[in-house]
């Protein structure tokens, strides 16, 4: 599995995000890394969403980005063990394509959240 460069994990970083230490070899998504947007960043949020990420309360899903088969994937995944509304998995050929995934993701269309907002404010 491929380990992602350094200089993309400070691009998300740069852009407010949380992003986690990579996953051990071995783990489903080996070399891996999760990406939060912590409550105290400018984007798109869930209304009345809080969720704990490590000592950071995040806004929003909590996304995975890993390597699997020489593909970057973007993935979205709060149903265990089937999806919910919104999840997502995107493919991408490059990890300049999957960090440009999350950075829309998470601060240009808001539309794409918005399947997981209505969803999480019908049961509040």
């Amino acid at each position: 599995m491929k380990r992602i460069d350094e200089k993309y994990i400070n691009q998300l970083r740069n852009h407010g995000l949380r992003v986690s230490k990579p996953f051990g070899e071995g783990h489903t998504f080996e070399f891996g890394v999760k990406v939060g947007k912590p409550k105290s960043t400018k984007g798109n949020h869930i209304r009345n969403y809080s969720f704990g990420f490590g000592d950071t309360l995040v806004d929003a899903p909590v996304l995975n980005l890993f390597c699997s088969e020489n593909e970057w994937i973007v993935l979205l995944q709060d149903g265990v063990p089937n999806d919910e509304p919104g999840d997502f998995l995107h493919r991408w050929q490059t990890l300049d394509q999957a960090v440009a995934d999350i950075l829309d993701y998470f601060f240009n269309s808001p539309e794409r959240m918005l399947v997981k907002d209505l969803e999480w404010n019908k049961t509040q």
